[in-house]
């Protein structure tokens, strides 16, 4: 029996479009019954340190009593206390972004200690033959390069979700001395990994390292694996959920976080524009920051509703209660959201927006037949038109799970799930592997 270790942010999913990827990751492992599966995650939220979940078992450890007031406010958003101590948490990231600049782009020396003293204790006692490190934050991705660093025979997959180079930078450094330092820290992280997994949005940014980066041979670019299938939930919809959907109109649904490159405010003003705007509720799922942020969004037939975020199974219960979905593409030229493949997973209309040249969304979206790509830069008659004639002819259509994945076949968990067992000496059941 072979054992795999995946060093997590969270589980269950902590609003992180990445435990939700490595989720469906494990999902589909858990069909090899040769293989044990374990995951290494923080405490949220005064969670049990130990819990056992459908084919795997999950570690907790403590991050220390401020985290624990940070990730309680998080649950408890709308509540004075919470408020209060989400402001002071971004007081204090702010100040170690600042204190730790010469450090850059470590800002968690002692969150990458801690992770990587209890995935190391967790290997003494397990024996793992495998870990998946999942980078969302630098301390998961140092956990790996350790446990692999106390012992070679364990093989190391880095799973980079999100790139240290290629990732626009923070406001307060230069592009000169981000790339600089991330390209160094990077290459620290992943020296020793035996398979690095990149996003294909990041192809590109690389094409140019191949002679300079010496772990490039060892770079796979995939795609998200976020296209499974879904199924209908048997679970009564709450009430508070069904009052944000309408009976009378489409709802068009739109989860996570609102930003300033994220802004939903023109597709908003051209759909209430169009000869269609009365007949459209859209409703948004996420922080109160966002919320206010749609709140003051003022509009004459749309509709808005808004919600506060939602655990992964009333999710899928939105998702079925759709008619269409919301993508906002933002100013990464080399990241797409994830949210998109779980869109795709549903068959249903995808309304996307872009900003950029180039917007990974929209590329992705190409080979969609339902998808109403909208470049906000563009002249309002244009795009009204294109709005207009896409409502008209595709918003009551929808396509079966299997045409979709066979569209985007490469986005499904499958090829991840191959090279595991390939690292690993078990070949999958066709006898290929990624």
């Amino acid at each position: 029996m072979k054992r795999v270790l995946f060093i997590l942010q969270s589980y269950p999913s902590e609003r992180s479009a990445n435990v939700d990827c490595d989720e469906k990751i494990i999902n589909e492992l858990k069909k090899n019954k040769n293989i044990e599966i374990y995951c290494l995650a923080y405490r949220y939220n005064f969670q049990p340190l130990e819990s056992k979940y459908d084919g795997f078992k999950v570690f907790r450890f403590r991050k220390g009593f401020p985290f624990d007031l940070y990730s309680w406010a998080r649950h408890h958003e709308n509540n004075p206390i919470g408020k209060f101590l989400l402001r002071f948490h971004r007081f204090i990231l702010l100040a170690k972004e600042l204190l730790l600049l010469p450090f850059y782009p470590y800002i968690e020396p002692i969150g990458m200690q801690q992770c990587a003293r209890e995935a190391i204790k967790l290997h003494d006692r397990l024996n793992f033959d495998l870990v998946f490190a999942d980078h969302n934050g630098i301390d998961t991705l140092y956990a790996g390069k350790m446990v692999k660093e106390r012992d070679p025979k364990v093989k190391l997959i880095a799973m980079m979700w999100d790139p240290m180079f290629g990732k626009n930078k923070p406001k307060y450094v230069s592009k000169r001395f981000h790339e600089k330092r991330c390209l160094r820290v990077q290459e620290n992280l992943l020296n020793n990994a035996d398979a690095i997994i990149m996003l294909d949005s990041v192809k590109n940014v690389y094409a140019d390292k191949v002679t300079s980066l010496n772990y490039f041979d060892k770079i796979k670019f995939y795609s998200i694996p976020g296209v499974v299938k879904t199924e209908n939930p048997s679970n009564i919809v709450p009430e508070r959920i069904s009052n944000v959907f309408s009976d009378t109109r489409y709802n068009v649904v739109y989860t996570g976080l609102i930003t300033e490159d994220r802004n939903p405010s023109c597709f908003i003003k051209l759909l209430d524009d169009s000869k269609f705007g009365e007949k459209f509720n859209i409703v948004f799922f996420g922080s109160k920051e966002s919320s206010d942020i749609v709140k003051g969004i003022k509009t004459n037939r749309v509709t808005i509703q808004t919600h506060d975020y939602v655990d992964k199974r009333t999710l899928a219960l939105v998702y079925n209660l759709a008619d269409a979905f919301l993508n906002l593409g933002g100013a990464e030229a080399n990241m797409i959201p994830s949210k998109i493949f779980n869109y795709l997973s549903y068959g249903k209309p995808i309304f996307s927006t872009r900003t950029i040249d180039h917007d990974p969304s929209s590329q992705c979206l190409q080979r969609y037949p339902l998808a109403c790509c909208i470049d906000v830069r563009d002249a309002s008659a244009l795009n009204m038109g294109l709005l207009e004639d896409f409502i008209e002819s595709q918003i009551d259509v929808t396509l079966s799970f299997e045409t979709v994945q066979t569209m985007y076949k490469e986005s499904t968990p499958t090829i991840y799930v191959e090279l595991i067992q390939h690292l690993l000496g078990e070949e999958s059941a066709d006898g290929q592997w990624a």
